[in-house]
């Protein structure tokens, strides 16, 4: 095996006897090469690569029909291949980056801990590099177009990628194909490393297999960015002599941006401490009971320390422009158990106890075990004014440029296995089998459709920040909004992602409000008609009517007997909930081994259940998390349980859930079913002729 050393920017090859790569290979050749050429005075200067472990060439799934890997799937692939470095080059976009970045982290970090195990030092420089970069579409000043290659050499090439890349979709996409004028190169060339893509074959770090060509013939067709290579394109005055001297010239960099970067609100702790504290005194008055007062400053102590103030602050001027208009505001998720968001007038939902006049919902659910969790505020409005909100983000205090957060649309395993299904029906020819079934499916699910967007997220950039410093841009598909071009889940640790849903139960609150001048607020949530209507177990259905009207929550309904408001909360959390109602809890129900007020709706109910016999905060919330999430139960956290005095039939239900809703989202979703159907009960016609105005 021939390995190249470098000294002092001269290339020199030894050979070592290895016929095949390996870690033990690669530390071999390190000795003797130093032996050979060097003192060991001068060998922490010594960089090695082996000539064919380097591919600078690599498509993923991201490239739609160019290729099979997923990003995660390259990146091992070559790391336990013995790669010393792979560049990223997918067909017009930079999707892959994040993913891939976040597997050789993971794999960095494993050989960290095994180096220091041994006793040895991790040096970079000895561990797989990956390159990022992009085939491109070079458009000439004289019309043609030529493949490219682009590699970023170091943090500033970088963010000009990032830049080039946005241009091409925002500015210069034609013929579903983003282009790349050559004036748009030349203004944004420091820090990358540009080549000629030849005829446009990528290299690969793994052979082909026989189901690949199966796959290219179901995904001919896709690659749209990846188009015909008509002939080469000479880069002036870039002619790299090897694979190893543009590897050796790429730096170790993150396409990510580290840290929290979250807009600046003026005084927002003090605005917000006088808000709640002045409602606080309305609500109570003088000497408000001691759960509320104690209750507002341990949140109040927490979000302003974590530097959260701000947030409330902006969240409470959107809703405060959508209530102006007339167009009530519904709370999703936990935010609802924020005595803060309710002071503030971000929900309606009353998290104290039921003496106090709320719904009894912890403050953990929202804010974490510690109260330490950044405020995860997803709010519902009316679809007809959800666009006008979402353009009100960019004035609020602090916030500099925003877009909707994006997202990959891919294909989908059960769409693989239809498409597997038709290609075997259409070549009856081809031999058919599951192994070879199995693995077509598998290579297919996850290859990228198209660009997307979160119908109501937005990101947003600290004001005095560039947005293209964390993301480039693209524009979804369908629906042509401006968005990151890197899935938001990998920026929002960095970015703020405000979730500004639309409903069109609140375009026909509005209409209601509007034509019976019955205001939402005047609404009793016992009103005898309505709770008559919704609770009348005769009744199989109830058309046009959320939450309660469907067939499946009517049988849940037959099975709970309400009577009350608090009943039908529970009954939505239920309905919410996976492997919580059906095959499980329903059965002991029926059964009468349990009483309907004995069932775990919510995952509140678990946390309360705990504390109340006895169990501390931390421990509840971290065993009502876990059931919440469908991962069962621990054995110490069983034996937990056990010595509470919970029943076994309780952590037997918990041991069987999937999902379980929190009640602060079953309380909104509840409040504004029973608002509609008072008008439904009310109103008959009005609610009619709302249904086909908003229809």
């Amino acid at each position: 095996m021939i390995y190249r050393i470098y000294v002092d920017g001269k290339e020199k090859e030894a050979e070592v006897r290895f016929k095949k790569y390996s870690r033990e290979a690669d530390n071999r050749a390190r000795e003797e090469i130093i032996r050979y050429y060097l003192d060991e005075e001068a060998a922490a200067e010594v960089r090695i690569g082996s000539a064919e472990k380097i591919s600078l060439h690599c498509h993923t799934k991201m490239s739609g029909g160019a290729a099979l890997l997923s990003p995660k799937e390259l990146v091992r692939q070559a790391y336990e291949d013995g790669y010393k470095a792979v560049a990223i080059t997918d067909c017009g976009n930079v999707q892959a980056f994040p993913e891939c970045y976040m597997e050789w982290k993971r794999l960095w970090d494993g050989y960290k801990e095994k180096c220091s195990a041994d006793g040895k030092e991790a040096v970079l420089q000895d561990f797989l590099k990956l390159i990022y970069g992009l085939e491109g579409k070079l458009l000439t000043e004289e019309g043609k177009i030529f493949p490219i290659l682009i590699y970023a050499k170091n943090e500033t090439g970088l963010r000009n990628l990032y830049r080039i890349v946005t241009a091409s979709y925002l500015q210069y996409f034609e013929n579903d194909t983003a282009l790349i004028p050559s004036i748009l190169l030349d203004k944004y060339r420091e820090g990358l490393m540009l080549a000629s893509a030849d005829d446009g074959v990528p290299d690969t770090v793994l052979s082909v297999c026989e189901e690949d060509s199966i796959c290219r013939e179901i995904l001919t067709g896709w690659d749209r960015e990846c188009s015909s290579r008509a002939g080469t394109y000479e880069i002036p005055g870039v002619k790299p002599e090897s694979r190893s001297f543009i590897a050796g010239q790429a730096e170790y960099i993150s396409p990510l941006r580290e840290g929290r970067y979250l807009p600046e609100y003026p005084d927002a702790d003090k605005e917000l401490r006088k808000i709640c504290e002045e409602q606080l005194k309305e609500l109570f008055g003088g000497q408000p009971v001691p759960e509320a007062a104690d209750r507002l400053e341990r949140e109040l102590k927490a979000v302003c320390e974590k530097g959260y103030a701000g947030l409330y602050m902006m969240w409470r001027q959107l809703v405060s422009r959508s209530c102006e208009k007339g167009y009530p505001v519904g709370a999703r998720g936990a935010v609802g158990s924020s005595f803060i968001a309710y002071l503030c007038g971000i929900s309606e939902i009353n998290p104290l106890s039921c003496e106090a006049g709320g719904y009894d919902i912890p403050a953990e659910i929202f804010m974490g075990a510690g109260l330490d969790r950044g405020p995860d505020i997803d709010l519902i409005f009316a679809e007809e004014i959800q666009a006008f909100i979402q353009n009100s983000v960019k004035d609020l205090p602090g916030v500099g440029e925003t877009c909707y957060g994006g997202t990959v649309s891919l294909i989908s395993e059960r769409k693989a296995r239809l498409m597997t299904e038709e290609y075997f029906i259409k070549n009856a020819s081809v031999k058919r089998d599951k192994k070879t079934e199995k693995s077509v499916i598998e290579k297919l699910t996850g290859v990228k459709r198209c660009n997307g967007h979160h119908p109501g997220g937005i990101i947003v950039c600290p004001r005095g920040e560039e947005l293209l410093s964390f993301t480039p841009l693209t524009l979804s598909n369908p629906g042509q909004k401006q968005s990151t071009m890197f899935d938001y889940h990998y920026i929002t640790p960095g970015l703020l992602k405000m979730d500004i849903l639309g409903s069109d139960s609140f375009d026909l609150l509005h209409f209601l409000q509007e034509n019976t001048k019955t205001r939402i607020g005047g609404i009793s949530l016992d009103d005898k008609k309505t709770l008559k209507l919704i609770c009348d177990t005769d009744m199989e259905k109830i058309d046009k009517l959320p939450e309660f009207g469907s067939g499946y929550v009517r049988r849940i309904i037959a099975e709970m007997h309400p009577v009350a408001f608090e009943d039908l909360i529970r009954i939505c959390a239920l309905a919410h909930g996976s492997g919580i109602w059906y095959e499980n809890q329903e059965e002991l129900i029926r059964n009468k081994l349990i009483k309907a007020e004995d069932c775990i709706t919510s995952a509140d109910d678990i946390m309360l259940c705990l504390i109340g016999h006895g169990m501390g905060r931390k421990a509840a919330y971290e065993i009502m998390q876990t059931v919440r999430k469908g991962r069962g139960l621990s054995s110490i956290q069983k034996l937990l349980m056990r010595k509470a005095g919970i029943e076994q039939w309780y952590m037997d239900v918990c041991e069987k859930a999937d999902y379980i809703f929190p009640k602060a989202h079953a309380v909104s979703a509840a409040m504004t079913a029973v608002r509609l159907a008072y008008y439904m009960v009310h109103y008959p016609e009005v609610y009619e002729e709302g249904l086909s105005a908003v229809s």
